[in-house]
């Protein structure tokens, strides 16, 4: 979680901020974020729907989501409503100096033109932050990983934590078991102080 939070703190004045931050704070896939619409944002609720996906080659976008459970609701921080909020203004501010050549697809991630964001391009952004910034080598998708992970230090719920991440069933928190014998030693000495100082 700290090299996502370094990595974060590096890409602040990138174009494609917002990209990372959504991986960081909702575990959304990368896919899902190039093919969010503003449509699908609800600021008022603080909620992200899910509703379609950009292929892995860039080239279309596809109606629902990776998996049949991938189609979801997102429920999002304020903190990250706020940072949408002005990627919208900074959007309005693009769309209307190049309104003449603009494709408004209603994308919340797109160039300068309206048009999509290729996922290389995301990839080779990132990995120049990494390079750049001097940080240990993570992938992309590490930044999904750090907010499963989060979720588990935080005792959420398998149940919750699979809906939110979109995955079938809760089986595949089995791959963070690495992260079970940490909140086991936090929850000893939780019960531990609580116990003690009452008795």
């Amino acid at each position: 979680m700290e090299q996502a939070h370094a990595f974060l703190e590096a890409s602040k004045d990138d174009m494609y901020y917002i990209v990372f931050l959504l991986a960081l704070t909702t575990g959304m896939r990368k896919g899902e974020i190039l093919g969010l619409r503003w449509k699908d944002v609800d600021f008022d609720k603080r909620t992200i729907s899910i509703t379609q996906i950009m292929s892995s080659d860039g080239k279309d976008f596809q109606v629902g989501a990776k998996t049949i459970s991938g189609s979801r609701l997102i429920r999002v921080d304020s903190e990250t409503m706020e940072a949408l909020r002005l990627h919208k203004i900074r959007t309005n501010e693009k769309k209307m100096s190049n309104k003449l050549v603009y494709t408004d697809l209603g994308l919340v991630v797109s160039t300068s033109l309206g048009t999509p964001v290729s996922p290389r391009n995301i990839s080779r952004t990132f990995d120049r932050i990494i390079a750049n910034s001097k940080l240990k080598k993570i992938r992309f998708h590490d930044l999904r990983h750090s907010h499963v992970t989060f979720l588990i230090k935080n005792r959420e719920t398998p149940q919750v934590i699979a809906e939110r991440m979109g995955w079938s069933d809760t089986r595949m928190i089995d791959n963070y078991a690495h992260i079970l014998p940490d909140i086991q030693e936090d929850t000893a000495d939780m019960f531990g102080r609580s116990f003690y100082k009452k008795a």
